[in-house]
């Protein structure tokens, strides 16, 4: 099962896909191992957000183990640059962001099927901090130098999080000192390696660091719950695939999966 993030720049150079090693859904046939010598395997293609790494990719090792005829890959990266990817033609299958807002704007363009959109998993937002940091309260955020923090026009987290920091009076107060990321996993990233004072992640990706800790989480009632949606492409190459992936996802496994890293039922 082959793993890969994209970038944005990587996204929207489509034509560069086939050049990367990725082959795309409805290629030419390609000789693998298998259930038998010399057969032939399908590609699933799956845009998710860069929380959903681990998850998805445990779940990844499922579905084939569970169909020996095909096998998956994903490009794990920011929901908006996921978006404008597929915007642009990036030939994937399944699109899994962080919010609504993205899955409700590529539905208004017509990019996703509507009759194929559920809700599989919640999350939440959590302030951190380096594991040796003194900080103990929200409150002390004010005080502090560099903040990261996704960029709200294409991070989820970011959006959520400047949701949240405005609502709570924060976030002008906040703007010189704020970094902006690619992604939630960035923007842990400079936590962990101290070249941010606190950030604001998801908790599923908090609980995953040893060198950073929770502050506090954020109150939920200063932003919009953290949903994540599935849905299928309307120009899906591998529509069946696409179709068993939703259902794994959505079912007693793949709920089950979710929860071992986390994440709530939505």
């Amino acid at each position: 099962m082959k793993s890969r993030v994209w970038s944005l720049f990587f996204l929207l150079l489509v034509g560069l896909f086939a050049l990367a090693g990725c082959n795309q859904p409805g290629a030419g046939p390609e000789p693998v191992g298998g259930a038998e010598e010399g057969a032939v395997k399908k590609t699933l293609v799956i845009g998710a957000a860069a929380s959903l790494n681990e998850a998805f990719t445990e779940l990844g090792r499922l579905f084939e183990a569970q169909n020996p005829g095909w096998k998956v890959e994903f490009s794990f990266a920011g929901s908006g640059n996921l978006k404008t990817g597929i915007e642009q033609g990036a030939p994937l299958d399944v699109f899994a962001p962080a919010a609504e807002k993205q899955m409700n704007e590529l539905l208004d363009s017509g990019h996703i099927d509507p009759n194929t959109v559920r809700l599989f998993a919640k999350n939440e937002l959590v302030m951190v901090v380096p594991q040796n940091s003194s900080v103990n309260s929200r409150e002390e955020i004010i005080h502090l130098d560099i903040i990261a923090v996704g960029e709200p026009e294409s991070v989820p987290a970011g959006q959520y999080a400047k949701e949240s920091l405005t609502n709570l009076g924060y976030w002008e107060q906040l703007e010189g000192k704020l970094v902006f990321t690619k992604d939630v996993r960035q923007a842990l990233f400079y936590v962990e390696r101290g070249e941010a004072d606190a950030g604001f992640v998801y908790a599923t990706d908090a609980a995953k660091s040893e060198t950073v800790r929770i502050v506090t989480p954020m109150p939920e009632e200063s932003y919009q719950p953290v949903l994540y949606p599935i849905g299928i492409l309307s120009n899906a190459g591998n529509r069946e695939g696409a179709e068993m992936w939703v259902e794994l996802v959505t079912g007693d496994q793949g709920q089950g999966v979710l929860s071992k890293y986390g994440f709530q039922k939505p």
